[in-house]
């Protein structure tokens, strides 16, 4: 199945499935083979075959397009979840049973996971199957509570970190960078106080575009940050280490100190920090790379202890200034009618 450039730029391919032939064209070459290859993929006769072939030809029509994270994900479900359902054939599965499936699954796992697992059987029968009609009802959305750090606790992490710890540390809670980007950072990516953020790490330490547009992005690096990293250049990369390195080190330099934050916490204490400080939301959402305020608020404005007491001294302050020089100051009396 190879594809041949067409005079006016385009690629083309033609495949034969079942006896009979079909073209496809697309302006680039993994364009057009990813149309040829799902639509052979698509072309099996959905309603007899079982639950788990189905699945597994969906992911592979959408290997090639969705990130390696994803398709991890999918296939570990593939192998541990609805196993009761794989071998069954497509046109068997109901809304019952699919039903009485995801309640034995929401019995042992938490909403999301159940939400993430039936999200790729509709997935799949929405491209092999779309005349089913399932209904299935899904366990409510719980409200994701995070731990937003402490300016005591960062700087106390920082101090106990190593030393590529301590640059992954202070990118995340100073710049607001993500693992994967910490991971794929050069020091080809950082000019004038600026990082330029392009690319980040995925399982296995494959290196990619990131996954939206909001994430490429340019982003202030405080000077004490960059004066650290360039103090400490050995290689080309900012930061040494493995995704799996940052958080198991992290996990045990937390547990250490007794705090109970997640690596990717210290981006809710750079945006609640900056969000402290004033910063509009507009320029948060643009350094971090958020892709709406909704997120924004949502997720990663959480009230830092610290800056929450500061707030609180500042109001009291205020209304007691205030209270000392109204009570103390003689006034003149004025006589009001009762109401």
């Amino acid at each position: 199945m190879k594809p041949r450039k067409l005079p006016s730029g385009n690629y083309f391919i033609q495949i034969q499935v079942k006896g009979r032939r079909k073209g496809f064209s697309a302006p680039t070459r993994a364009e057009v083979i990813r149309k040829a290859t799902e639509y052979k993929l698509t072309a099996v006769d959905a309603p007899s075959a079982p639950l788990g072939v189905v699945i597994d030809q969906y992911i592979e029509a959408k290997r090639n397009i969705l990130s390696p994270t994803t398709i991890k994900r999918y296939e570990l479900t593939r192998r541990t979840e609805f196993q009761r359902l794989m071998n069954t054939p497509v046109r068997d599965i109901t809304s019952e049973r699919l039903q009485a499936e995801v309640n034995l699954l929401a019995a042992t796992k938490s909403p999301k996971s159940v939400r993430n697992a039936y999200g790729l059987i509709r997935a799949a029968l929405s491209l092999f199957a779309p005349e089913l009609n399932l209904r299935v009802t899904l366990p409510p959305k719980k409200k994701l509570e995070y731990h937003t750090p402490t300016t005591e606790e960062v700087y106390s992490l920082i101090n106990a970190a190593s030393p590529n710890m301590k640059t992954a540390i202070m990118l995340a809670a100073f710049c607001g960078l993500r693992r994967g980007e910490i991971v794929s950072l050069t020091y080809d990516d950082i000019r004038d106080n600026v990082i330029h953020v392009h690319s980040a790490a995925v399982i296995g330490n494959v290196v990619k575009s990131p996954k939206t547009y909001t994430s490429d992005r340019y982003i202030p690096i405080p000077q004490f940050v960059l004066n650290y990293i360039l103090g400490n250049k050995k290689d080309k990369k900012v930061c040494p280490l493995s995704l799996n390195s940052i958080s198991h080190r992290f996990t045990e330099l937390r547990d250490k100190l007794g705090y109970n934050c997640r690596f990717h916490d210290l981006r809710h204490y750079y945006a609640s920090a900056c969000h402290a400080i004033g910063v509009p939301d507009q320029y948060i959402m643009k350094f971090g790379g958020w892709k709406s305020d909704a997120i924004l608020k949502d997720i990663y404005r959480g009230t830092l202890d610290d800056f929450e007491r500061n707030s609180a001294d500042k109001i009291t302050a205020y209304f007691d200034k205030n209270a000392n020089e109204m009570l103390t100051t003689p006034r003149k009396r004025v006589n009001h009618a009762p109401l």
